[in-house]
């Protein structure tokens, strides 16, 4: 993953997080379950997949094999993903991750915009 495309990732995650603070508020649940299964899938497979590659391992087709080759340490923090959550913990996961791959491929972000972005979103 280039710096680029980190980039559009993580922006696009937010606008994300933006229709399904949206909908929620509208009670349009069904849809609210349709973005998080694509959130799950759009945004966090691929950052764990990084995750991975940066660890020296080889991610399998769409979270196939997923204890084969991300560490137990993110196995136990995405469970979170699979339960009944609130956007905060969503946010703070999404965000754990990006920070761990911006800081060791030296990708830069602006923590502050996706910050104020985040409260925005969540208020």
């Amino acid at each position: 993953m280039d710096e680029k495309a980190f980039q559009t990732l993580v922006d696009e995650f937010y606008l994300e997080m933006h229709y399904v603070a949206k909908f929620q508020k509208r009670g349009e649940f069904w849809f609210v379950a349709a973005l998080k299964a694509g959130i799950r899938e759009n945004y966090f497979l691929p950052l764990l997949e990084q995750i991975a590659i940066l660890e020296g391992k080889s991610p399998s087709f769409l979270g196939r094999h997923m204890n084969d080759w991300l560490s137990p340490f993110w196995l136990n923090k995405i469970q979170l993903l699979f339960k009944e959550n609130d956007s905060k913990e969503v946010f703070a996961l999404f965000s754990e991750l990006y920070q761990e791959i911006a800081r060791k491929m030296d990708f830069q972000f602006d923590q502050k915009r996706l910050k104020k972005l985040e409260n925005l979103i969540l208020g």
